[in-house]
């Protein structure tokens, strides 16, 4: 049976295209989790076994990464690519800043 149109996994790669973040969201993503641990590009650029301009590139141009060398990244981060993906994702679609509880 060929897959038409129609057929379910044409509606999932629509779908899955919509989960890829942008590459800038990505940067800015991997700049946010970096600062977090206090980490400078060009240490996590030595702890990810990459090249620094690699790291400078995608903060700060938004650049396309190869999929090793993410992996590399959010290894060196210590976050599993799902957070990397999310972090990038809160950074796209900010939500409303929540109130503090006043009952407390």
């Amino acid at each position: 049976m060929g897959y038409g149109a129609n057929h379910a996994s044409a509606q999932c790669c629509d779908r899955v295209e919509d989960l890829v973040p942008d590459p800038a969201q990505l940067g800015k993503a991997i700049q946010a989790l970096r600062e977090e641990i206090g980490l400078t590009s060009e240490g996590l650029a030595e702890v990810a076994g990459v090249d620094r301009a690699h790291v400078n590139r995608a903060e700060n141009h938004g650049r396309n990464f190869q999929w090793k060398t993410l992996v590399r990244i959010a290894r060196a981060l210590r976050v599993p690519m799902s957070e990397l993906v999310l972090k990038a994702e809160e950074i796209a679609n900010p939500g409303p800043a929540v109130a503090p509880d006043d009952d407390q």
